[in-house]
């Protein structure tokens, strides 16, 4: 009796630990993932503008603008001159435009350029006539240039720029006058002989600018 009843409350007590539901389990909250951090580059500045302020010891003040776009550049140049002696003086303005390939492919390289244009001014040539006076005649000149040049533009972090750059070509250059005057004909021809003697262009830049 003393086993049966011994065998029937521990079947019911298995019965009930059996019928119990398990605790309940708290939930459990993932730590959060930390997302990398991404650097997004400053874009690429592709505008240049530069003024050449050591041409004044050349008498022309000019500057251009360049358009980058990868490797390859679109310039923009312009320039005033005022030059002459004391049997010739002139002054005028000229405009080019050129192509550079940035051998690196951003502002901070040095490039290789072609430039092609010309200019257009105006003149006096004092000289000796016929008959022995000194005579003044008003001229007209005019220039065309084909350049190809070599150089090295140095790009800061700040915008500003310091640009390099040496070249030479072909420069066609005549000088003309309205006056029918055979001594103001003769003095045209004279200029022109000058300008004439040497078909070479020198092409050269040091400038400041800016890029954005």
């Amino acid at each position: 009796m003393i086993r049966t009843t011994l065998a029937f409350a521990l079947a019911s007590s298995a019965f009930v630990f059996a019928a119990r539901p398990a605790a309940a389990q708290e939930p459990t909250t993932a730590a959060p993932v930390a997302m990398p951090s991404v650097t997004t580059a400053a874009p690429e500045k592709t505008f240049s503008v530069n003024v050449d302020p050591f041409g004044i010891w050349q008498g022309y003040y000019g500057g251009n603008v360049e358009w980058l776009h990868g490797g390859n550049g679109i310039v923009l140049e312009g320039h005033y001159w005022k030059a002459g002696d004391d049997k010739f003086s002139t002054n005028g303005a000229g405009s080019y435009v050129g192509y550079r390939w940035h051998w690196r492919g951003q502002e901070n390289s040095g490039f290789l350029g072609l430039m092609v244009g010309g200019g257009y001014g105006t003149g006096v040539a004092t000289t000796t006539n016929s008959s022995g006076q000194m005579m003044s005649y008003d001229m007209t000149v005019s220039t065309f240039e084909v350049t190809a040049d070599i150089g090295k533009r140095w790009q800061m972090d700040n915008g500003m720029n310091i640009t390099l750059r040496v070249g030479g070509g072909y420069a066609s250059r005549s000088a003309s006058t309205t006056v029918d005057d055979p001594d103001a004909q003769q003095a045209a021809k004279d200029v022109q002989d000058a300008l004439a003697f040497l078909p070479i262009a020198l092409d050269g830049e040091l400038s400041l600018g800016y890029t954005f």
